[in-house]
């Protein structure tokens, strides 16, 4: 598509042919390929290196990028502002590093959010509100430092706020099975034990089965040894 340079935005906007791209002197002086730079995007303010593009303003190597501001490196975004390295956002808001986010508000470093508000650092969160340094979180609620260890225990003393429990009757037989083999009557056994949430526990034995076994087989040795005589 076409692009032009204008003496400012606002002249870019009363543009005859909506489709067509604008730059401003400035712009163009420090991007003097603008118009090979612009070939992809369309109605879009001092954008480069863009793909399929529309009506987005300062986007730099954006991709898919919808009604979008001031993003970077941005792909498949849409009424985003000042996204930086986003992926599949919608509605977010000075997001930074986001990977597939929904609605998010002043996100940092998130991956796999849905519904966040004001989160930093959280993986694969969902339904989140006010989280911090958070990982594997499921519709928490103002957690703060909720990061998980690789043996999955709770990096500080705080438990996270108990949601609403899984029935019994939704988890697989083996993995009960399982579970009561190292000790534990139920996930609410099992939840208590560690500070984790039913919920958490349960999604982590369907999401990542070796992981899980890993966790409760971790907890039960730390048992055995808690429980032993000592020596002397």
């Amino acid at each position: 598509m076409g692009t032009r340079v204008y003496h400012s935005e606002d002249d870019f906007l009363k543009r005859q042919d909506p489709s067509e791209n604008g730059v401003s002197a400035a712009f163009a002086a420090i991007n003097p390929h603008y118009s090979e730079q612009n070939l992809n995007n369309r109605g879009c303010w001092n954008c480069r290196d863009c793909s399929n593009c529309v009506e987005c303003r300062n986007c730099v190597n954006c991709h898919g990028c919808k009604l979008c501001i001031a993003c970077n490196d941005s792909k498949n975004c849409r009424d985003c502002r000042h996204c930086e390295h986003c992926y599949n956002c919608i509605n977010c808001n000075s997001s930074n590093n986001c990977n597939n986010c929904i609605d998010c508000s002043a996100a940092v470093n998130c991956y796999d959010c849905n519904n966040c508000n004001h989160s930093i650092d959280c993986v694969t969160c969902l339904g989140c509100d006010n989280c911090s340094n958070c990982s594997h979180c499921n519709y928490c609620n103002e957690c703060s430092d909720c990061n998980y260890t690789n043996k999955g225990y709770h990096r500080k003393s705080i438990s996270l706020q108990r949601a609403l429990m899984h029935d019994s009757d939704k988890v697989e037989p083996t993995t009960l099975e399982e579970l009561q083999r190292a000790g534990f009557d139920s996930f609410t056994h099992l939840a208590d034990v560690t500070g984790e949430t039913e919920t958490l526990l349960i999604n982590w034995s369907r999401q990542y089965p070796r992981r899980f076994a890993l966790l409760i087989a971790g907890i039960a040795a730390q048992g055995q040894t808690a429980s032993a005589p000592s020596d002397g």
